[in-house]
């Protein structure tokens, strides 16, 4: 909460390189973001930045959507990630992306800041592949086909599970089952 001697307040959204920002959307009462680009060109990462003016007391929600870049595996160093309830299952790898927001206001002639972060875990591959072997894992177009796999078996996946809303079994004329 700042009264009303704050000036110059501005929301900072910082996403890292690897998280590339889709859209946004923002109260009204803020102004058109400017973006600010940092790190390498292949993949930069982006802050997003909103004057906000002399705020008094009020509350902000800003919603992002962002895509994970697809080649994430060559900008950030993996997770392991362990079972540890299962000994024979061998460690798969995520990535952690950090993401900051950051509120800075100039109240008589002091910068006061207040900063929050969100971590997004991101698994590195299909969860099929947890279940096979490490020789699927090391192939990237095995690997890769076995997303595409997965991609196109998740509808009918959930087609079977709710199978009981489309027709009740014990209803249902036996030559038809």
């Amino acid at each position: 909460m700042l009264d009303g001697a704050a000036s110059g307040v501005e929301l900072r959204v910082t996403t890292p390189p690897g998280l590339r920002v889709e859209r946004f959307h923002a109260p009204a009462r803020l102004s058109t973001p400017t973006s600010a680009y940092f790190g390498a060109e292949a993949c930069l990462g982006q802050t997003l930045i909103w004057q906000i003016g002399a705020p008094g007391a009020i509350r902000l929600d800003v919603e992002i959507v962002a895509v994970v870049a697809h080649d994430l595996a060559h900008l950030i160093a993996p997770v392991p990630e362990l079972d540890m309830g299962d000994r024979a299952t061998a460690p798969s790898l995520k990535y952690a992306l950090d993401c900051v927001a950051e509120v800075r206001a100039q109240l008589n002639q002091t910068l006061l800041t207040r900063s929050q972060g969100l971590t997004v875990d991101v698994p590195l591959k299909a969860r099929y592949l947890k279940h096979l072997p490490g020789i699927y894992e090391s192939d990237e177009l095995m690997s890769r086909l076995l997303m595409l796999f997965e991609s196109f078996w998740a509808p009918i996946e959930q087609q079977i599970t709710h199978l009981h809303y489309y027709f009740d079994p014990r209803m249902t004329p036996a030559r038809l089952l």
